[in-house]
């Protein structure tokens, strides 16, 4: 079986190769024989967010001149790990060449992340498969809309599309009730592809890192200034180094590695004491290498519901928390329980992936 997958692999962001990396690893080791690979389509909208006229839009021109070198140095860094760490596509540069590249798959698989929602697509909806009408290749692995109401301009276009799916999964468990109580359809909540693959078999692709000192690793998407003191107030009271994940470089203490390798990501993850931050997926390898963390909810971005509904999911959060919660440490977590839960949920996604390919 030939599987293709339709994600954000090349977006200005680690947590999208990531999750790309992963789904792939994961198909492949559960679908004995099946060839996957990532199809190298960028919609306009994500490689906007590569561009020096976004980042000057959203920090200024002065700003945005002084940091797009560091940009370009990241880009490089995330294209350079998806060509040597994923099995790509030829380049497909429009819609029309993605139809006709439909034809060679068995399974087309829209996500992970926010491939449905228009505002980072740049109101494409060819993560919605448009340009196909083989109904029994579409299908959707933990996708996420984004956003909790559809705007009533999209809702014909997405009843339309997402009717002709043949299997549907989301990320969250409102994206569920969306589809619910929008169009009557029934999808599954699945798992973000990062936590498909184990400790062990992310460290098959991490980096060692090059921080000399015991360090405190703070993971910012968006950069919040909250979080950054609470790190070094953290670092200080034990002695440790602080590095610093994250686009913005402004007012960062200690170490600065936000254009480092994607394999460095991973191992400074791995490596870490502690762990701050306020990211879905700063959460997500914070629990997958099993770390004494500190997590901010609320950002400027809003509320993190991601992250705090996998901690409930497994066990690591007892009890809800209100949204006023502030920073929280996760120092005492019985990882074992937790392993038990998230292994759990691996093999509902791992059952899911043999479902779909059953000819």
């Amino acid at each position: 079986m030939k599987i293709g997958i339709l994600t954000f692999h090349s977006a200005n962001n680690y947590g999208a190769a990531l999750q790309a990396y992963a789904l792939q690893t994961a198909i492949s080791q559960t679908v004995t024989g099946s060839e996957v690979e990532i199809i190298d389509y960028r919609c306009k909208g994500v490689e906007k967010q590569r561009s020096l006229k976004k980042l000057i839009k959203s920090s200024g021109f002065v700003s945005a001149v002084l940091h797009y070198p560091f940009t370009k140095n990241r880009i490089r860094k995330i294209d350079r790990f998806c060509h040597e760490n994923m099995k790509l596509s030829n380049y497909i540069g429009t819609v029309e060449e993605l139809k006709t590249a439909a034809e060679k798959y068995d399974r087309i698989v829209s996500g992970s992340d926010q491939v449905w929602n228009r505002n980072w697509t740049g109101n494409e909806d060819t993560y919605l498969q448009n340009f196909h009408e083989h109904n029994e290749k579409k299908v959707s692995y933990a996708v996420s809309f984004g956003i909790s109401e559809l705007p009533q301009e999209w809702k014909a276009d997405y009843e339309n599309y997402l009717k002709q799916f043949s299997w549907l999964s989301v990320r969250e468990e409102s994206g569920k009730k969306l589809l619910q109580n929008e169009f009557g359809l029934n999808a599954r909540v699945n798992i973000d592809p990062t936590l498909l693959l184990t400790s062990e078999q992310w460290n098959k692709v991490a980096a060692k890192t090059n921080v000399k000192k015991l360090y405190v690793l703070v993971y910012m998407v968006p950069y919040q200034k909250s979080v950054a003191a609470y790190a070094r107030e953290l670092a200080e009271k034990n002695g440790l180094e602080v590095v610093t994940v994250c686009k913005s470089m402004k007012k960062n203490s200690g170490i600065y590695k936000g254009t480092a390798a994607v394999e460095e990501i991973i191992g400074l993850f791995r490596n870490a004491e502690y762990v701050v931050t306020n990211s879905f997926h700063g959460t997500a390898f914070s629990v997958i290498y099993h770390k004494k963390f500190s997590i901010e909810f609320k950002n400027p971005r809003g509320y993190n519901l991601r992250s705090k509904n996998l901690l409930l999911e497994c066990g690591i959060l007892k009890d809800d928390l209100p949204q006023n919660s502030g920073i929280i440490d996760l120092f005492d977590t019985d990882w074992k329980d937790a392993e038990e839960k998230i292994e759990a949920q691996r093999n509902v996604s791992r059952e899911y992936f043999k479902e779909f390919t059953l000819l």
